[in-house]
């Protein structure tokens, strides 16, 4: 007697898998490419912020250690009323030492930063890249004993991720005492 022992699938399982397959590989496509843009998103606004943040520490340095502040106006009127400033210098002299310059502007689509030694200025390096530099801009403010340096810089939006929202959505503000600093102011 013989036994018919075969162990296998038949071609309606078959069919089975292959459409229970074929319903749920769509979606976990989807779920797997939106996990991979919400990671792209999440390092682009922490690689803008780290970006800002560096700018803003070394702006905030070359405010202490300066004595002069330089700044050439626009002539365009800035958020608290004061004039716009195209690009801001400080002067650092300590005792002892050769003179230092460092200045700022925004250009290019960058705020760049070019260091002058005695005299001799060294070219301008982009400090930040991808800055809106429509609505980024420095910004003089003064009343009475109040002198303060605004920096306003927005990050360009980044197109490299489906989801644009990750980018940051409006300006960083951040404000400087010149107070004790001398002021020069060039039009």
């Amino acid at each position: 007697m013989l036994k018919n022992n075969c162990k296998g699938a038949t071609l309606v399982e078959m069919l089975v898998v292959i459409a229970m397959l074929g319903i749920t590989a769509p979606i976990i496509y989807t779920i797997f490419i939106g996990g991979l843009n919400n990671f792209a998103r999440g390092c682009n606004f922490i690689d803008q912020q780290h970006d800002i943040q560096d700018v803003i520490r070394q702006v905030r340095h070359d405010v202490q250690d300066a004595k002069t502040v330089e700044m050439w106006m626009t002539g365009d009127v800035a958020a608290k009323g004061e004039e716009k400033l195209s690009s801001v210098s400080f002067t650092m002299n300590l005792p002892g030492e050769p003179d230092e310059k460092k200045e700022w502007k925004f250009e290019d689509d960058a705020l760049q930063l070019r260091i002058i030694n005695n005299g001799i200025a060294g070219e301008f390096v982009k400090a930040v890249d991808n800055v809106d530099v429509a609505k980024s801009y420095f910004e003089y403010y003064e009343d009475g004993d109040v002198k303060q340096l605004i920096l306003h810089i927005l990050p360009k939006r980044n197109d490299r991720i489906v989801n644009k929202a990750g980018n940051v959505q409006s300006e960083i503000i951040t404000e400087y005492s010149v107070r004790y600093k001398s002021i020069e102011k060039h039009y």
